[in-house]
């Protein structure tokens, strides 16, 4: 396992309390922001993850 500092006691417990098997496939939430005046270009954004995480989700490593 890689060395963890945690970066107060909120982030120490939360990180003791993490279970792999229990997490996986969780959903999450993600916030796209843009720049000032570039609002716009969020949607793009949002579509590249989107297809991004698709793509993930469908990769299957060859371990072999």
């Amino acid at each position: 396992m890689p060395h963890y500092s945690p970066i107060n006691i909120l982030d120490r417990d939360v990180w003791r309390t993490y279970q792999k098997d229990t997490f996986d496939g969780a959903p999450i939430g993600l916030q796209v922001t843009g720049k000032r005046f570039e609002e716009e270009k969020a949607p793009g954004l949002r579509e590249a993850v989107t297809t991004a995480l698709q793509d993930f989700q469908d990769f299957e490593p060859n371990l072999a």
